[in-house]
């Protein structure tokens, strides 16, 4: 279950994000008098997919330098795609064929590289400033939205992106209270568990396994309590114990101490002490 929420929120922070960047990049970029092509809305939408897509592989704890580069690549293409959607027409040689080339060729190294990456086997972590930002980015990105809202007539388009974008906040914030939740429940589960466990181990520790009773090392710390008042002990030793092993095995010779120990248990006095030092002792 955890897992899964997990994959939630880093669900729900890229759909922070795509819905942030279109709304900005509809307010200060594409809003212009003249209508906006089918074609440049096409791009500019299918770009929030890779953008999306781009998040989710980022946001991974181990990135893969192949990921790394088709997502560089996949930035590349989404400038180009951006600049091809605010330009007014088409210029061979212009500076969205310049990213379009260069992000093809990042991708096609992204390709290359992981078609080897069983062998090289490279792997990159991102600094931790790096995975910071990627996780506080979704909530900066709020501002930006904030900011188009003040600084930007509120066109529809803006206010709809700025109402789903509070939405969305609001339900990924809904995941972070549940995997708390869940957090608390699970450490509460593992401490009972640990304090079942110790006491288990610490029972084991001072006690012997055939017959329950305290060994020889709770033996002697009861005894240097006791000893403090007056006390009194009996040590007591089971004659011809050897020859029942001998005879009829041990597994008899186990038995024999359990019935012993039982027995003897039935007739002490509620402050006595039984213990097993060691053998028939």
């Amino acid at each position: 279950r955890l897992h899964s929420l997990r994959t939630l929120a880093m669900t729900l922070d890229s759909l922070i994000v795509m819905t942030i960047l279109g709304t900005v990049t509809w307010t200060f970029l594409l809003s212009r008098p003249a209508p906006l092509r089918a074609t440049g809305a096409a791009y500019a939408t299918l770009d929030l997919v890779l953008i999306g897509v781009g998040l989710l592989a980022l946001r991974q704890q181990r990135l893969n330098v192949p990921v790394a580069l088709l997502c560089a690549g996949l930035a590349l293409t989404v400038g180009g795609d951006l600049r091809f959607a605010v330009v007014s027409e088409y210029v061979s040689g212009s500076g969205a064929d310049f990213l379009y080339l260069w992000g093809t060729a990042l991708q096609v190294l992204g390709l290359w590289w992981r078609r080897d990456q069983s062998v090289r086997g490279v792997q990159w972590r991102p600094p931790r400033p790096v995975r910071v930002w990627l996780a506080a980015f979704p909530y900066l990105a709020g501002g930006l939205t904030c900011a188009a809202l003040l600084l930007a007539r509120p066109a529809p388009v803006t206010l709809w992106g700025a109402a789903l974008t509070f939405l969305l906040v609001l339900l990924r914030q809904g995941t972070v209270l549940q995997e708390n939740l869940l957090l608390a429940r699970k450490l509460r589960h593992s401490a009972a568990a640990l304090e079942r466990g110790s006491a288990r181990l610490r029972h084991q520790a001072r006690h012997d396994s055939l017959t329950g009773l305290p060994n020889r090392a709770e033996f002697e710390e009861q005894l240097r309590r006791a000893l403090q008042g007056p006390a009194a002990v009996m040590f007591i030793d089971l004659d011809g114990f050897k020859d029942v092993n001998d005879t009829f095995g041990h597994p008899v010779g186990d038995e024999l101490l359990r019935l012993v120990t039982a027995r003897l248990n039935a007739h002490l006095p509620a402050r006595a002490t039984l213990a097993r030092v060691g053998g028939d002792e």
